[in-house]
């Protein structure tokens, strides 16, 4: 899941279409600038909290079996080989915390006043009906959002 711990402004890298919902830090007549700093500090406060544990895993290795069929045609012999493809063996990393230092984020938004909202992206005719930007005024109850995009959202 896509997350951004309180900021309000989502950057889309160009010709990516976000498909997962946004997640912001939200509190009905608090401005962006407020739930950005609110989430800042608290990306601060957790990642101090819960340090990073980042583990270390390689996928299991599996083959598949070779088999070599020959022809022969007067004194000319041709073989192929076919299978003996290998998969897997790859190693991976994750941060064992991860979970637990979201959980933290959100603890420290309450204590501020904030919560964690999730908002689904807009679709092209939902943008059309007119984005209003995080930085205009205050942000309204999130049961009259829409949808949103990036750097703003689409009343109902």
């Amino acid at each position: 899941m896509r997350r951004f711990y309180g900021v309000i402004s989502a950057v889309l890298v160009l010709g990516c279409v976000p498909t997962e919902p946004y997640t912001f830090a939200w509190r009905e007549g608090a401005t962006s600038s407020q739930a950005n700093s609110a989430g800042t500090d608290c990306e601060i406060e957790a990642a101090n909290r819960v340090p990073q544990s980042v583990q270390a895993y390689t996928t299991p290795i599996y083959r598949t079996p070779s088999n070599v069929q020959c022809n022969t045609i007067g004194t000319y012999v041709s073989c192929q080989e076919y299978g003996g493809q290998v998969y897997g063996g790859q190693t991976k990393t994750y941060d064992a915390n991860a979970e637990l230092r979201f959980k933290a984020v959100q603890q420290c938004l309450a204590r501020k006043g904030f919560g964690m909202v999730s908002i689904p992206v807009c679709t092209k005719d939902q943008a059309a009906q007119g984005v209003v930007s995080f930085g205009t005024g205050r942000l309204p109850s999130t049961a009259s959002v829409l949808c949103a995009v990036d750097g703003g959202y689409v009343l109902k």
